[in-house]
């Protein structure tokens, strides 16, 4: 009964989307699958502090951001594609840890994003142990790129601020030693005594 029920749904979803090449690419991952049973949630935030204030309520002031976070549900059946390829798909971009364009099929490019998990859940299998029917969620992490300070390079040569004057350069001065004079054997030396 439920076999009968989900591939009646998995046909429909083929009329539907006969036409479907992909929804959405993440990187070279393209999402290219006929699915009957699709989600996507997407969380949006803004964080603020908040200062206490005496006898009264508190303010907030807004400090940044937060990253966005995309989750997807999606289905694989074999009825339209091989489930455990897409699934290996899923895990290696979780695995790589890197930073993949994601791109809808109607063009709306929506930034950087890395997988961070993949939840799998085995619906159907063969006696063998061939998944017939995963459900898998994906969650994916906005990634933003550091803000890099270039260096300003001129494109003219250097100019010095003042021209040098055209004087013939002096010599350093030679150092002279002197003897010092011949004290007379007359004079004694004496010191000022009490």
């Amino acid at each position: 009964m439920a076999t009968a029920f989900i591939d009646s749904r998995v046909d429909d979803a083929r009329r539907r989307n006969a036409s479907v090449t992909q929804h959405a690419l993440l990187g070279t991952i393209a999402f290219s699958l006929v699915t009957y049973f699709e989600g996507m949630e997407a969380k949006f935030a803004a964080d603020y502090a908040e200062h206490a204030l005496i006898e009264g309520k508190p303010l907030l002031q807004w400090t940044g951001d937060k990253l966005d976070e995309i989750s997807w549900d999606i289905v694989f059946h074999a009825g339209y594609c091989d489930p455990e390829t897409e699934m290996l798909k899923l895990r290696q971009a979780v695995r790589d840890h890197k930073a993949l364009p994601l791109v809808f099929a109607n063009g709306d490019y929506r930034g950087y994003f890395v997988p961070t998990e993949a939840s799998v859940t085995s619906r159907m299998l063969t006696a063998g142990g061939t998944a017939l029917w995963i459900e898998s969620k994906i969650t994916l992490r906005e990634f933003v790129w550091p803000v890099m300070l270039m260096e300003a390079t001129s494109s003219q040569p250097p100019v010095a601020a003042e021209k040098p004057a055209k004087t013939k350069a002096k010599k350093p001065a030679k150092t002279v030693s002197k003897k010092p004079p011949v004290r007379n054997p007359a004079l004694q030396c004496t010191r000022n005594s009490k």
